[in-house]
């Protein structure tokens, strides 16, 4: 009897330390799958850009306050250089208000935060000038985990 309350009190501890170091690594989990989802999210506007042979939008809005930022990837149809879901054919929304503890902290691309892919894939500025850059995303509770979703300005993303 008393062999198994040992065994009891072992497997115990031993559950209660893989839980608690379970629950510290969710937050970072959630900031990588956070970052994968808008690699793809960009991935997809860009070969839509190709199939449809016309611009694609990326609209990004960082977090601020309660909103934890957002991307949307788009068809400008109405040609106002903004997604706007009435008038537009969006082609993915990503929320990151969807992720606890995570948030967009940051994009820039060439200086702004809105870009689009040409009809050939590569990304451009809306003046057609040439086009790279980063947007971050952020565990916010944990301010030294993040990662870098990186696009060239031959169109190849990647995180870091």
């Amino acid at each position: 009897m008393v062999e198994v309350m040992v065994v009891v009190a072992i497997v115990g501890v031993l559950a209660a330390v893989a839980v608690t170091s379970l629950v510290e690594q969710l937050p970072r989990a959630r900031t990588k799958s956070a970052a994968r989802q808008l690699r793809a999210d960009l991935q997809k506007a860009k070969l839509e850009a190709i199939k449809r042979n016309t611009e694609s939008l990326v609209d990004f809005t960082l977090a601020a306050g309660l909103d934890s930022g957002s991307c949307i990837t788009c068809i400008d149809d109405n040609s106002d250089d903004s997604c706007t879901t009435a008038s537009d054919t969006i082609i993915s929304e990503l929320d990151f208000n969807d992720y606890k503890d995570v948030a967009l902290s940051g994009a820039d691309f060439s200086g702004a935060q809105v870009f689009i892919f040409n009809s050939r894939g590569v990304p451009e500025q809306l003046n057609g000038a040439m086009c790279s850059g980063t947007a971050v995303v952020n565990c916010t509770s944990d301010n030294n985990f993040s990662q870098d979703v990186i696009m060239s300005n031959t169109g190849r993303v990647r995180i870091d």
